[in-house]
């Protein structure tokens, strides 16, 4: 899911930068231009928190001990 959100990231600054080159409307290239900063920001930090992810497969995202009854359950989010 990961590599599909990098590309439309990919695409969107792409297309922003395009889309300044040909602009004259200040208003709307001031949007345009912030949009272009966010999705650079979004690749920015999709990148770093690539860095930060173990290596191997699969890694436990977070262990939580609850209690059913007498028993008690240890509930593991595990991600890729």
């Amino acid at each position: 899911m990961g590599n599909i959100v990098k590309m439309v990231i990919e695409a969107n600054i792409d297309r922003f930068k395009a889309m300044l080159k040909t602009e004259i409307d200040p208003t709307k290239r001031a949007i345009t231009a912030r949009l272009l900063s966010e999705e650079e920001a979004k690749l920015t930090q999709m990148a770093q928190s690539e860095k930060r992810k173990p290596s191997g497969s699969l890694h436990c995202a977070l262990v939580r001990t609850y209690s059913v009854g007498s028993t008690a359950q240890v509930a593991m989010s595990l991600s890729e």
